[in-house]
C-alpha cells in the first residue's frame, strides 16, 4: 500500500482503526522506515509510553500479539465486541442500524433509522481508548463525547451538523445526528481538479461554521478536511467537535461527570490520553507546544486546509513528524510545488492566517472569512458592467460614500491647482534660489537633482489624481477603492508639499541633507496598482473623521520629510507629539507610523538603546493595526540595532523572517525587499558567513537593478555592501569594481562634490587599503576628506571617519607622525560634536592609542584604551562589542609592558564580552582567544593557554581574513606546547611552529616582525 495520510497514521496509533485496517498498516509498517519513524514521534508526542518487551501501550493493561511499535495489535476491547455485534437490522436504542458508515476519532460511525421521528440520523458510538476501561476511564471518555454533542448542539447554523439526540446503550455512548450523503472535502477534493473559486466556495462556507462555533464560545481544535462534510445537495457542513472546548474566559460549563444526558461536563479540559489533541499536520504553532488552544489556533489550522484545497499540499513540508514541528514554529511556508492559477491577494491572506506570531493572525474568524471573500478584481468588474459601487472593504464604503463622495467630485474640478504652493512654479523658483544663496559648490549639482525628481514626481502625481476622478465621475471604480486611492494619493501630496516647504525655507546644511530627502519620496505607482494598494492599506478608517485624518497625515509627512534631512531633534519632536495626537483620534495606523518615525530618529541619532525600544513599540502597534508597511519597516530596524549590537546571528534571522512575511502579506514592496536583504547581509558579514552575505548582498543589487535601472543612484548602497562582502572574501578585484560602479553611479546623480560622493570615496579607499595598497588608498581617503571639508565645514563631525580611516592607512606605512596629526584631528572632532563622555569619543582615545603603540609608547597606548575603555563601560555598559576592544588593547599594551599578570583580567574580559554577544564560533572569538592565550604565556601558564591557542585555531581556520591572526595562534601553540610540564610535545611543537611561519608569509603584506619572531623561536629551540 501507499504511505497511509497522517490521520489516519493518528488515529491508529491512538488505536481508532479497525483490525482489518490495523494489520494493513502494521504489514506496511515492516517495509517503510519513514512511516515507522512517524509512527514512534507520534507515540513520543502524544506520551503513549511503548514497552515493547511487556507489550503495553499506554495504560499498562497488556495486550495480546503486541506490535513493537504500537502496542496496539490483537486487542480486543469490549467495545469492540459491542460494534462487531452491530449489523443491520440491529437496534440502538430506539435506532435501527442501517450499516457502518466509518471510524473516526474515539468513534464509530453508524447510518442508521429513528421510526419515531421517520428519518435517517447518523449514530456515532464511544470506542474506549487503548490502555484499559475502568470506571473512570469509562466516566471521562462519556465526559467526552458528552462534550462533543453539547458543543455540537449548542449551535444552530447552516454549516454545522446538526446534533439530535444523545445517551448510553449498554453503557456505549452515542450521539445521534443528521445524516449526510456525501463526502468528506478531502474526498471531494480528491475527485477532479477544482478550480481556485470551486475550492473557495466550499472553504468559505467550512469557515462560516466554524466562526458560528467560536461565536458560541467553542474552539474546534481540530479542524482539518477529514472534518468538513459535503453533501451531494452541496451543503458544506463542520463536523467531529470531539476536540472542542469553551473559549477561554468562558463560565457557562461545569465539571461534572456522570448522570444523565443533561449534566454540563463541556467545561472539563479533556485531552486525547497524551499531551496534544487534534492532528498534528493541522495543528498550530502553540498546539504543537502543547499549549491551550483557542480561536486563533482553529485559524491555522484553517488555513492549513484552504492552502491544502487550493495548491494540492499543505504549506508546511515534513515527512517525519519534528521536521513538520520545526517548519512550523519556523513559519517556513514552502512555495508551491505546481503553478496554481491562486491569486495573490488570496495566498497573501491565508499567509497572514498562517503567522507563527498568534497576534499577526486575523483577529476573527469574521475578518479572515471576509479577507478570503475580497476579491478585488471580481467586485471591480461587476462595479463596471452594473455601473453601480460595488461594496468592497465594508464599512469604509459607508463611510466614503457619507464623507468623501461630495469632497472627491470637487476636488476634481482642476486638479493642477491641488499642487498650488506644493510644487509649481512659484515653488520651483523659491528653491532654485535658495540653493543660489547656499554658494556651496554642491548646491548646482544638487538643486538639479532635486528638480529631476520633483518634476516628473508632480507630474505622475497630477495624471494618476486627474484619472482616479474621472473613475469617479463615470462610476469605473466602487467608491471605496476610489478612497484608497485618493487617501493614497493625498498621502504622496502632503510628503511632496513638506519637501518643497523645507527647501525653499531651509538654510546650507539643511538643504545639503534634503537632497537626500527628493530620493525617499513615497512610490506612486502603489496608488495605482489595486492589489498592492489593498493589501497594503485594507480600507479606508471609517472610524475617524476624514479632516481628521488629513491633517494628521499632513503633519505626519511633514516629520517623515524632517527625519529625510537628518533634522532629527526636531523630527523626534513632532513626531513623539504626533503619537499622542493620533492615539487620541483613534487613528491606529497613524499611530504605528509616528513610532516608527520616532524610533528612525533615535536610530539615526545613535541612540541605539531608545531606538531599539521604539522600534518594539512602532511593530506592536503595526500588528495592531495592519499596517504590514511598517512592520517590514520596523523589522529592518530591529535587524539593524541587532547587528549594530554584535547580538547572535538567530537573532537577526528572526527579524529578517519577519520582515520577508509581511512583505509578502503586503503585496511585495522591491524598495523595501532591497534594504532587508542589504540589512541581513551586513549581518551575516559582520559574523563572517560571507557566502551568505554575498547571496543576500546581490539579491540586494538584483531587486534595484530590476526596478529602478542599472544606473540608478540607489545602487550605491548595496553595491558598497557587495563589494566590502567581496574584500572580506580576499576578493579585491570584483570588490573594487563594485565600489567604482558605486562611485560613478553616485557622483553622475549628485555631482562630484556632493558629500554622498565622499563616502563612495571612502569605501573605495578602505577597500585599497585592505588589499594593501596604502598609498593608492590615500587618494580617495583625502578627497572624500576634502569633498566634506568644503561642503559641511572641517568641524563636521561626519568628517571623524575620514581622520580615523587616513590616520590607519599612514600607521599601516609607518608614518606615525602624520597619522598621530589625523588621529588628534579625529579626537577634537567628536570632543566637539559628541562630548568626551560618548563612544565616538572612545574610538577616536583607541586611534590614538594605536598610533600611540606603533610608536612603541606602550605607556602612553594603556592609558588611552584604559581610558576608552571607561568611556564605553560608562555609556554603553559592560556588555557591549565595544568593550572587548578597549580591553584587548589594554592587554596588548600591558603585555608589551611586560605586565602579564595584570593583562590577563583585560584579556579575559575581551574573550567574555565577544562570547556572550558573538557566539563561540565567531572570528573575534578567535582574536580574543588568541591574545588570551598569549597574555598566559607571558604569566608563565602554558597548560592554561592551550586550550585557548587550540580555540583560536579551531576558530580562525577557514576564515578569509588576516592571515597573521591564525598563524600567531598557531605559534602560541607551539610555545605552549614546549614550555608545557604536563603536555609537552616539543616535536609537535616545532611542527606547528613551521606551519605558523608558512601561515604568516601567505598575509599581504607580509609582516615582518610576525616572520622574524618565528624563525628566530625555531631556531633557539632545535
Amino acid at each position: 500500500m501507499e504511505c497511509p495520510e497522517e490521520n489516519v497514521v493518528v488515529d491508529f496509533v491512538r488505536g481508532e482503526v479497525d483490525d482489518e485496517l490495523r494489520v494493513v498498516i502494521e504489514r506496511h509498517l515492516d517495509g517503510c522506515a519513514a512511516c515507522l519513524q512517524v509512527v514512534g514521534e507520534l507515540a513520543r508526542i502524544f506520551q503513549l509510553p511503548v514497552d515493547a518487551d511487556a507489550g503495553t501501550f499506554g495504560g499498562g493493561e497488556t495486550l495480546v500479539e503486541t506490535s513493537p511499535m504500537t502496542g496496539t495489535a490483537g486487542k480486543t476491547r469490549k467495545d469492540d465486541v459491542f460494534v462487531a455485534g452491530l449489523h443491520e437490522g440491529s437496534k440502538l436504542g430506539r435506532y435501527v442500524v442501517l450499516s457502518r458508515v466509518g471510524a473516526g476519532g474515539m468513534g464509530v460511525v453508524f447510518a442508521a433509522y429513528d421510526p419515531e421521528l421517520d428519518r435517517k440520523v447518523a449514530i456515532k458510538l464511544m470506542r474506549s481508548a487503548p490502555g484499559g476501561s475502568g470506571p473512570k476511564e469509562l466516566a471521562d471518555q462519556r465526559a467526552r463525547l458528552l462534550r462533543e454533542a453539547q458543543a455540537m448542539a449548542k449551535l444552530s447554523h447552516a454549516n454545522v451538523i446538526t446534533v439530535h439526540d444523545v445517551g448510553t446503550i449498554d453503557g456505549q455512548v452515542f450521539v445521534a445526528m443528521e445524516f449526510i450523503d456525501g463526502t468528506t472535502l478531502s474526498g471531494w477534493l480528491r475527485e477532479r481538479p477544482r478550480t481556485w473559486r470551486e475550492v473557495m466556495t466550499v472553504v468559505l462556507a467550512a469557515g462560516r461554521g466554524l466562526a458560528a462555533a467560536h461565536a458560541a464560545g467553542l474552539v474546534h481544535r481540530d479542524f482539518k478536511p477529514d472534518n468538513v462534510l459535503i453533501g451531494k445537495d452541496g451543503r458544506v457542513l463542520v463536523t467531529d467537535f470531539g476536540l472542542a472546548r469553551p473559549a477561554a474566559g468562558r463560565t457557562d460549563a461545569f465539571a461534572t461527570v456522570g448522570g444523565n444526558s443533561s449534566q454540563k461536563v463541556l467545561g472539563i479540559a479533556l485531552t486525547q490520553t497524551g499531551a496534544l489533541v487534534g492532528t498534528p499536520a493541522y495543528m498550530a504553532p502553540e498546539q504543537l507546544a502543547g499549549e491551550r488552544s483557542d480561536a486563533l489556533a482553529d485559524q491555522f489550522s484553517f488555513c492549513i486546509a484552504a492552502y491544502e484545497g487550493l495548491y494540492g499540499e499543505r504549506p508546511f513540508a515534513g515527512r517525519v513528524l519534528s521536521e513538520l514541528i520545526a517548519n512550523v514554529s519556523d513559519g517556513a511556508v514552502r512555495p508551491p510545488s505546481v503553478k496554481a492559477a491562486v491569486p495573490r491577494w488570496l495566498r497573501r491572506a491565508l499567509l497572514r492566517g498562517l503567522a507563527v506570531r498568534r497576534e499577526e493572525r486575523y483577529p476573527s474568524m469574521d475578518a479572515l472569512l471576509q479577507s478570503l471573500a475580497h476579491d478585488p478584481w471580481r467586485r471591480w468588474r461587476q462595479a463596471a458592467i452594473v455601473g453601480v459601487p460595488a461594496i468592497v472593504v465594508g464599512a469604509a464604503t459607508l463611510a466614503y460614500q457619507q464623507h468623501e463622495q461630495p469632497r472627491a467630485a470637487a476636488y476634481c474640478q482642476d486638479v493642477r491647482d491641488k499642487l498650488d504652493d506644493v510644487w509649481d512654479d512659484g515653488r520651483r523658483d523659491a528653491v532654485r534660489r535658495r540653493f543660489e544663496a547656499a554658494g556651496a559648490a554642491w548646491a548646482t549639482d544638487g538643486y538639479d537633482h532635486v528638480a529631476r525628481k520633483l518634476d516628473p514626481y508632480a507630474e505622475q502625481w497630477l495624471a494618476m489624481q486627474t484619472q482616479a476622478c474621472r473613475d469617479e465621475v463615470e462610476g469605473a471604480r466602487p467608491q471605496a477603492v476610489l478612497a484608497l486611492q485618493m487617501t493614497c494619493l493625498e498621502r504622496r501630496r502632503d510628503a511632496l508639499a513638506a519637501l518643497g516647504e523645507l527647501l525653499a525655507s531651509g538654510d546650507a546644511a539643511t538643504l545639503e541633507r534634503a537632497i537626500d530627502a527628493a530620493d525617499n519620496l513615497p512610490a506612486l505607482d502603489v496608488c495605482g496598482d489595486l492589489e498592492r494598494l489593498m493589501a497594503r492599506e485594507g480600507s479606508v478608517d471609517a472610524t475617524i473623521d476624514p479632516e481628521t485624518r488629513r491633517s494628521l497625515d499632513a503633519a505626519l509627512a511633514r516629520a517623515k520629510v524632517l527625519i529625510d534631512a537628518s533634522a532629527l531633534a526636531a523630527a523626534r519632536t513632532e513626531a513623539t507629539a504626533l503619537i499622542e495626537r493620533t492615539k487620541s483620534a483613534g487613528y491606529a495606523r497613524g499611530e504605528a507610523f509616528a513610532r516608527h518615525l520616532v524610533a528612525v530618529a533615535y536610530d539615526l541619532g545613535g541612540e541605539t538603546e531608545s531606538a531599539e525600544r521604539s522600534y518594539h513599540e512602532a511593530l506592536s502597534a503595526s500588528l495592531a493595526s495592519g499596517d504590514a508597511e511598517v512592520v517590514v519597516r520596523a523589522s529592518i530596524g530591529l535587524l539593524w540595532v541587532s547587528t549594530q549590537a554584535s547580538r547572535p546571528l538567530i537573532e537577526a534571522d528572526r527579524w529578517y523572517a519577519h520582515g520577508k512575511g509581511a512583505l509578502e502579506r503586503m503585496g511585495g514592496d522591491p524598495e523595501l525587499a532591497a534594504e532587508l536583504e542589504r540589512t541581513i547581509a551586513v549581518a551575516y558579514l559582520q559574523h563572517g558567513e560571507l557566502e551568505t552575505a554575498e547571496v543576500h548582498a546581490r539579491a540586494s543589487v538584483k531587486l534595484r537593478e530590476e526596478s529602478f535601472g542599472a544606473d540608478h543612484a540607489s545602487l550605491g548602497l548595496p553595491l558598497g555592501t557587495l563589494g566590502e562582502v567581496l574584500a572580506a572574501q580576499d576578493r579585491m578585484e570584483p570588490a573594487r569594481e563594485a565600489f567604482e560602479r558605486a562611485r560613478t553611479l553616485i557622483e553622475r546623480e549628485y555631482g562630484e562634490l556632493h558629500p554622498n560622493a565622499a563616502a563612495a570615496n571612502d569605501n573605495l579607499g578602505a577597500l585599497l587599503a585592505e588589499s594593501g595598497d596604502l598609498e593608492a588608498a590615500l587618494t580617495p581617503m583625502r578627497r572624500g576628506l576634502a569633498i566634506r571639508e568644503a561642503a559641511l565645514g572641517v568641524d563636521h563631525p561626519s568628517n571623524a571617519a575620514s581622520h580615523h580611516n587616513i590616520a590607519g592607512a599612514l600607521r599601516e606605512l609607518g608614518r606615525i607622525d602624520e597619522a598621530r596629526v589625523h588621529a588628534q584631528r579625529e579626537l577634537a572632532i567628536a570632543r566637539l560634536a559628541f562630548g568626551d563622555g560618548d563612544s565616538e569619543y572612545a574610538s577616536a582615545l583607541g586611534n590614538l592609542a594605536l598610533c600611540d603603540a606603533e610608536d612603541g609608547r606602550h605607556d602612553a597606548a594603556a592609558a588611552g584604551f584604559r581610558q576608552a575603555r571607561e568611556v564605553v563601560l560608562a555609556s554603553l555598559g559592560k556588555r557591549h562589542p565595544q568593550v572587548a576592544f578597549y580591553s584587548g588593547g589594554l592587554a596588548a599594551e600591558l603585555l608589551a609592558l611586560q605586565r602579564a599578570s595584570e593583562a590577563i583580567e583585560f584579556a579575559q574580559e575581551a574573550l567574555d564580552v565577544r562570547l556572550a554577544a558573538l557566539g563561540p564560533e565567531h572570528f573575534k572569538v578567535g582574536l580574543s582567544e588568541r591574545l588570551l592565550a598569549d597574555v598566559l604565556l607571558a604569566a608563565l601558564r602554558p597548560d592554561d593557554a592551550i586550550p585557548h591557542a587550540e580555540h583560536a585555531i579551531a576558530i580562525l581556520t577557514g576564515k578569509v581574513g588576516d592571515a597573521s591572526a591564525l598563524g600567531q595562534s598557531q605559534f602560541a601553540l607551539a610555545r605552549a606546547l614546549w614550555d608545557s610540564p604536563t603536555h609537552r610535545d616539543r616535536e609537535r611543537a616545532r611542527e606547528l611552529a613551521r606551519t605558523a611561519l608558512a601561515t604568516v608569509k601567505t598575509r599581504k603584506p607580509v609582516d615582518a616582525s610576525d616572520v622574524d619572531g618565528i624563525e628566530a623561536w625555531l631556531e633557539a629551540h632545535p
